[in-house]
């Protein structure tokens, strides 16, 4: 016996492989365009991420500057501070050793970096831990010469550690820390 296949049953057969093949189509843009707005997304979250942490770190630079305490630490250009440093090395860490009325005695970074880096990445590694981290003669500057330097941009970032730590490095030795002023 032979059997044949309806027309009806062929053209439905047809138009299943017709919406299966639409189905398929349909899925794979589906899943190209879900792939691409997951990228999309996690593109346009890592920017503000970023844009938040920077905004956070200039807030914290804000309220360093603002009222400056005893073993702060401000990031310089320093050559723009004194012109017979080295040019290309010139960016460092100023230390705060002592807050008078008038004046700021600061301890005087010794490695030196060749663009303004972040102050993580100046005390990354316990670096202020090392014996030659800071210079061993200190820096007098008055109350308006540091807050001309801030105001030109020539302190470009501030940090008061916390603890002992900056960024979760090591910053000041265990017997500088100074409780916080509330």
């Amino acid at each position: 016996m032979v059997y044949r296949l309806s027309p009806l049953y062929a053209k439905g057969r047809r138009q299943s492989v017709n919406f299966m093949q639409v189905l398929h189509h349909l899925t794979t843009v589906l899943t190209n365009a879900v792939k691409s707005h997951v990228t999309t997304t996690l593109l346009l979250l890592g920017l503000v991420v970023y844009v938040v942490m920077e905004y956070r770190a200039e807030q914290e630079s804000v309220r360093v500057y603002q009222s400056l305490q005893r073993n702060d630490f401000l990031f310089v250009d320093y050559y723009q501070i004194n012109p017979g440093s080295d040019p290309i090395y010139r960016y460092i860490p100023l230390k705060v050793l002592t807050v008078n009325d008038d004046n700021f005695v600061f301890k005087v970074g010794n490695i030196a970096h060749t663009t303004p880096v972040s102050p993580r990445k100046h005390v990354q590694f316990d670096a202020a831990m090392r014996r030659n981290f800071f210079r061993v003669d200190p820096l007098t500057f008055t109350t308006q010469q540091v807050e001309e330097f801030i105001e030109k941009g020539i302190v470009y970032a501030a940090r008061r550690p916390k603890t002992m730590y900056i960024d979760g490095w090591i910053a000041i030795h265990k017997f500088d820390i100074v409780p916080p002023k509330e």
